[in-house]
């Protein structure tokens, strides 16, 4: 809740998160980051609209919403777009996997 908070701007309650899982994050990335995590992953359907969230610019670099279907094509070229972080994109599609059962 304080995450989404700081980083979004966004101000949620515990009853409006379901738990997705827990997924381990560990890796070194090019520009010396080592990551040794375990996050805590929830999904929230997002009620106002995403021109009201306020992006915390250390953390976020951009937000914007994106069918499944666009958010996989993103993903599947993630290399060549900058739109994620190629070496988590098992982590994306763990996500993806969540909130498509959510809605179906």
């Amino acid at each position: 809740i304080r995450e989404i908070l700081e980083e979004i701007g966004l101000i949620i309650s515990e009853s409006e998160l379901e738990k997705i899982g827990v997924f381990e994050c560990f890796q070194s990335y090019p520009n010396g980051i080592i990551d040794n995590e375990f996050h805590h992953t929830y999904i929230a359907e997002l009620k106002v609209d995403v021109s009201k969230l306020k992006p915390q610019a250390e953390e976020v670099e951009d937000l914007k919403l994106v069918s499944i279907k666009e958010f996989n094509n993103l993903l599947n070229n993630s290399t060549t777009n900058n739109h994620f972080i190629a070496s988590n994109a098992s982590y994306y599609y763990k996500v993806v996997e969540a909130i498509l059962k959510r809605i179906t």
